[in-house]
């Protein structure tokens, strides 16, 4: 071993001294190699804040809950409607018969209130909820007026003094009528039916009974004219 390094001194030759010039170039090159390094780690700082901003950016795009004070605006549900209009349906009348008029059929739960040889009153039991009718009104007893037709059905004949009105004629059962709407009302109407010897049969609905058009024709075409029925006056 010694003789090997002894050897390679001898090929090398005596060790030199370094002059002050090479010191000088080895201290700039280390100077040099320190100032890349500090660049390259600044860089790589700013390069790694800026990957983050956006992976957090995409991260919050995709979909994923976002960490931030912002809050995503939840579509509003569908509305609801709780308003219900009144409908009353018609069935067969089993009570006993008026005198001047006769049905075949009334709303459910109306009964008849009043009649005489001029008028037929027909009415609820009670207000319907929902309805237009005042409160208290219609009478829910045969003796608490009858001649109210506040929200009500009245039969009657034309007044002697009454001239028909113009309207698009229709088909009441087998007979011709007419159903009028009077200025101030809403779903009220007024059925004429023409009757033998030039005499037309009124049927009043007063508004918001719940009856559609059709079945105040129904309505009418099942009420019957009996001798004994008188045409009043006014």
């Amino acid at each position: 071993m010694n003789d090997l390094r002894n050897s390679l001194e001898e090929i090398a030759g005596p060790a030199m001294a370094p002059t002050n010039d090479q010191l000088v170039a080895d201290i700039a090159r280390g100077h040099k190699a320190l100032r890349r390094r500090r660049t390259l780690q600044a860089a790589g700082g700013g390069v790694f804040a800026v990957a983050a901003v956006v992976a957090a950016m995409s991260f919050t795009a995709g979909g994923a809950p976002s960490t931030g004070g912002a809050t995503v605006a939840q579509p509003a549900a569908p509305a609801t409607s709780t308003a219900t209009s009144v409908r009353t349906q018609l069935v067969a009348y089993t009570g006993k018969q008026p005198k001047g008029f006769t049905v075949d059929k009334v709303p459910d739960g109306w009964y008849i209130q009043g009649d005489n040889n001029y008028t037929l009153v027909i009415a609820p039991r009670s207000p319907k909820p929902g309805s237009t009718e005042p409160a208290g009104q219609p009478r829910v007893t045969p003796g608490d007026n009858p001649n109210d037709f506040v929200g009500k059905i009245v039969v009657m004949l034309q007044s002697k003094d009454q001239e028909v009105p113009q309207g698009k004629k229709i088909a009441v059962g087998d007979k011709t009528g007419m159903l009028i709407k009077a200025p101030d009302n809403t779903t009220g109407r007024t059925l004429w039916v023409a009757e033998p010897n030039d005499m037309w049969m009124l049927v009043q609905f007063w508004d918001g009974i719940g009856l559609t058009q059709d079945q105040m024709v129904d309505f009418g075409a099942g009420v019957h004219v009996h001798e004994g029925a008188q045409q009043g006056v006014g």
